[in-house]
């Protein structure tokens, strides 16, 4: 099965839309809202922590109350804004692919409504998929122990019964993740597209995975390598900026504040049009299995405005 032209199709659609690569940018902006800088070294650390517990000593216990909803609600606000604007995304690329004009309006309308379902289909989704996985590790973390501390080195049959118990595992679990993922996507768009509630869409998109299967694991393959090529490029890219930023303007604190800056915004950009693309990718994916086109069927209703043309079998 052929993806360029699936590919071909996003990139025109987020090429042409610029709402949609706006959108993308927004999510990348939030998805950046819950990283975490590691590059303090352990004295900064000390001492932010020295602050803090000094800050909150200072603290009535309803101002510490009142903390704690506000940061939660904070968290909350962004978690409901980025499954809204992902909502959002796949009905821009679904009124593109019926022949409408995208309406950011309208879309976001659609992603408020069908939000609060997208955030609890994940939640039933994924919770249990890391509970899971936490059991898993603690289970071997207890074989571990268990061979390592009873007073006699192991043998080496133990130690390769360990290793391949790790190894089974951890690929099991890998492809459980990316079942996972799948059945997330689809489920999304089984939501916004079809209105589906979330038990409902849960079970169509779980249908749709096993009846294609091969295709959807290389749908998945497709984007985790162009993932995991951006990743590279776009890193080492800040990284030579920033760096070259620094060695052009080490006396300057305002130029190497710009450059950085510079640096990030575009690199904000980038990653928009990436998520922007990932959200379409996936759409028209879907629109195309649930058309029936891996059956080999042609899929009628990618168009895309005149832009995009229908798939010939061959092309998959």
């Amino acid at each position: 099965m052929k993806f360029r032209w699936l590919l071909n199709t996003s990139l025109k659609t987020v090429w042409e839309h610029k709402t949609i690569w706006l959108f993308g940018i927004l999510i990348s902006l939030l998805n950046g809202a819950f990283r975490i800088n590691y590059t303090l070294d352990e004295r900064q650390i000390m001492a932010s922590i020295d602050r803090a517990e000094l800050t909150l000593s200072r603290l009535s216990g309803l101002q510490l109350l009142a903390i704690v909803f506000l940061f939660t609600g904070i968290v909350l606000a962004i978690i409901f804004a980025s499954f809204v604007l992902r909502g959002s995304v796949i009905d821009l690329v679904r009124t593109v692919n019926e022949g409408g004009e995208p309406r950011a309006r309208h879309s976001l309308s659609v992603g408020i409504r069908k939000g609060l379902p997208m955030l609890g289909k994940s939640i039933l989704l994924w919770v249990p998929f890391y509970l899971l996985i936490a059991l898993i590790g603690y289970a071997i973390v207890v074989l571990f122990v268990g061979a390592f501390t009873g007073g006699q080195n192991p043998s080496n049959g133990t130690i390769a019964l360990l290793v391949t118990v790790m190894t089974v595992t951890t690929a099991l679990s890998i492809t459980a993740g990316v079942i996972v993922a799948i059945t997330n996507r689809f489920a999304d768009r089984f939501i916004i597209i079809e209105g589906e509630r979330v038990f409902a869409a849960l079970g169509r998109a779980a249908a749709m995975l096993r009846r294609y299967l091969g295709f959807s694991f290389l749908a998945w393959l497709v984007m985790f390598g162009l993932t995991a090529a951006f990743l590279m490029v776009f890193g080492a890219y800040s990284v030579a900026v920033v760096a070259l930023t620094i060695a052009v303007g080490h006396e300057s604190t305002l130029l190497v504040l710009m450059g950085t800056m510079l640096a990030g915004l575009l690199i904000l950009i980038l990653a928009g049009l990436f998520e922007a693309l990932g959200g379409s990718f996936w759409t028209y994916f879907f629109i195309f299995l649930r058309d029936g086109g891996a059956g080999g069927q042609q899929s009628e209703k990618i168009t895309g405005r005149g832009t995009i043309r229908p798939v010939p079998n061959e092309e998959f």
